[in-house]
């Protein structure tokens, strides 16, 4: 066999493992290099990049969101995108055909809104990625923590994504958990710092445009229950008022009549009378407490149609299609 022979079979078997190698290396990173090449030419508009900023994904996870092509999307285009399941319940942000949508909240008080959907979304993403093995070593950490955390609120959250969800409870609490709570286990913590470089973050974000939600409700209730109070202080104040002034008014009825037929002397006339005098004045003061008690009630009842309508504001900027709204007084 000459040389020229052996270089070449030499050659071939490069060639041929090179070609096996690569195989090997494609099938073991064939969604990797998906991503890759779907997330090249990804160019996010100027409101998203802002919000992908400040969700400060790590570079693997950044480029699992790249090849997602996110869009942040106005109420016609983003219904388009995620069709909703129950009417009462609106989403913020969609995973379809892998694909990431946003809804665009218009509310100041509101700004982070984005950035938690954007992530809660993405988990989603990094979550159909995962293998068998990976899916399982993580659900136990999940079933685990969502026992110490679930409340009824949490719990009902589950029950929608059950109804309408089916199979997706480990997925969903796999984006909840990452981005809506702040101590967990530090397992759980390891595994989203690859995610995440700061989930924290995040988290706070949640928290943040939740309390708007919060304290809306906490003033209401308060406004509420002093409403509850009030109105009773008030009404007791008109019976009280009311029954007063109809015994005075009879006294004086009956007091007219005997100084007119002369059954009093002019002493007593003039006694009686300046008690009379002092009854209406006490009659104008209980009046002047009655006003002063209606316009502080009037007051709470304007206080508290104002929170509703701040409510009501909030989710219709957050509902791209039924507001949910409270009733005023």
């Amino acid at each position: 066999m000459s040389k020229q022979s052996v270089a070449r079979r030499i050659i071939d078997w490069i060639l041929l493992l090179s070609i096996v190698v690569f195989g090997i290396l494609l099938f073991l990173y064939k969604q990797y290099i998906y991503d890759l090449i779907i997330g090249y030419k990804y160019s996010p508009s100027h409101s998203m990049n802002k919000i992908i900023e400040n969700v400060s994904l790590t570079d693997d996870s950044m480029i699992v969101l790249r090849a997602t092509h996110p869009k942040i999307q106005t109420a016609i285009d983003f219904n388009e995108s995620c069709p909703r399941k129950e009417a009462k319940n609106y989403i913020l942000g969609c995973y379809n055909n892998d694909k990431i949508y946003v809804y665009d909240v218009k509310n100041e008080d509101l700004n982070e809104i984005e950035e938690v959907t954007l992530a809660h979304e993405l988990l989603h993403a990094i979550y159909k990625r995962m293998s068998y093995k990976e899916k399982k070593s993580l659900k136990p950490l999940l079933l685990e923590e969502y026992s110490k955390i679930a409340d009824s609120k949490l719990k009902q959250r589950m029950d929608y994504y059950k109804r309408n969800e089916p199979g997706e409870f480990y997925n969903e609490l796999h984006s909840i958990i990452g981005t809506e709570f702040e101590n967990i286990s530090p397992k759980l913590e390891k595994y989203y710092s690859k995610i995440f470089k700061n989930r924290q973050k995040i988290v706070k974000y949640n928290k943040e445009y939740n309390n708007v939600f919060q304290k809306l409700e906490i003033d209401r209730l308060e406004i509420a229950k002093k409403i509850k109070s009030i109105k009773e202080e008030y009404y007791n104040e008109v019976v009280e008022y009311k029954n007063y002034n109809e015994i005075l008014s009879t006294q004086i009825t009956i007091y007219n009549r005997k100084v007119n037929n002369g059954f009093l002397t002019y002493e007593e006339a003039e006694r009686q009378r300046n008690i009379f005098l002092k009854k209406q004045d006490k009659s104008k003061e209980m009046y002047q407490k009655l006003s002063n008690t209606k316009r502080i009630y009037d007051k709470l009842i304007t206080d508290y149609n104002q929170k509703v309508n701040e409510f009501n504001k909030l989710n219709h900027d957050l509902d791209s299609m039924n507001p949910i709204q409270q009733n005023g007084i």
